[in-house]
């Protein structure tokens, strides 16, 4: 039996710019990169138990190389907060995972965000922002804000004002591409030797340049695009409906197109969904969307 529960929404991240700048010496790499979250979200509820220490997940979450991030958050949380409480956690996922879009580390911060809200442990955001970067680099983004300029390992974060005039086009070919793997990949090459593009430009590219002059990159993708070869075909889709700009999100596989112009946008989807299974329109978001909190027979938002 469960005593409350909450809902929430994990949104989905683009990597609009994603520059890796060189591997550190505890392992990590240094990026540089624009972050956006979008109108695509995973469904979470987190219902407390009267059992303690007790974390179960189910929904089509899975698991991802024995790891799951939204039980990891959780015991973490657990440990910070000075808490025993068990909890379930149902997880509906719409993201696709190992796609580049944050799925997980979305997840794994909606737990966190949830957990702090049903058991009113009033962890201030510093705190929250700490056990997220224990979970994952890209955690502490989804904590609060929808667009930022990111650095150092993922965990320097410079909130921005989401811009809002363009929509989304989305395209995952079905291929998983582990980070893990694509950072390896990238190692073995020669990169980041020029840091091209400084946080004064990158936030002066996404702010005050219209979307078809944008110059952001993301390293990977040279090295993608060589190891899966249904990504140049995807990549030759993408150029025929002739987005305002286009590129990949974080290490892959989903790319994403941006139009300035909705008729555009959804011309381009109509085209788009008959080649590829998952192909989403999506919004910039303005705001993190809204946790459901409900307590017996009352509910707040």
């Amino acid at each position: 039996m469960y005593e409350s529960e909450i809902e929430l929404y994990a949104p989905a991240k683009v990597n609009l710019h994603l520059e890796v700048l060189y591997k550190r010496q505890d392992g990590y790499h240094n990026i540089r990169s624009v972050f956006i979250a979008v109108s695509l979200f995973d469904r979470i509820v987190i219902r407390s138990l009267k059992e303690e220490d007790k974390c179960t997940v189910a929904g089509n979450c899975g698991v991802i190389n024995g790891v799951n991030l939204a039980v990891k958050a959780y015991n973490l949380f657990k440990q910070a907060a000075g808490i025993n409480n068990g909890v379930s956690i149902l997880l509906e996922k719409n993201i696709p995972k190992g796609a580049g879009l944050g799925g997980g580390s979305s997840d794994a911060a909606s737990v966190i965000k949830g957990l702090n809200r049903l058991f009113n442990t009033g962890l201030p955001l510093e705190v929250q922002q700490d056990i997220a970067s224990e979970v994952g680099s890209d955690v502490p983004f989804f904590l609060n804000g929808t667009a930022a300029f990111i650095e150092g390992t993922g965990c320097i974060i410079k909130s921005l004002i989401p811009r809002l005039d363009f929509t989304i086009l989305l395209i995952n070919p079905g291929a998983h591409i582990s980070t893990k793997e694509a950072f390896s990949k990238l190692d073995k090459t020669v990169y980041g030797e020029d840091n091209l593009l400084t946080k004064e430009v990158l936030c002066d590219t996404y702010f005050n340049k219209p979307v078809k002059d944008w110059d952001f990159f993301n390293t990977f993708y040279p090295i993608l695009k060589t190891e899966h070869k249904e990504l140049k075909e995807v990549e030759r889709s993408i150029d025929s409906v002739r987005p305002d700009f286009s590129g990949i999100s974080g290490s892959g596989s989903t790319f994403f197109c941006i139009f300035s112009d909705i008729e555009r946008a959804y011309n381009a989807f109509v085209y788009l969904k008959k080649l590829y299974g998952f192909v989403k329109l999506c919004k910039p978001l303005e705001v993190q969307p809204k946790a459901i909190l409900k307590l017996g027979e009352s509910e707040a938002t």
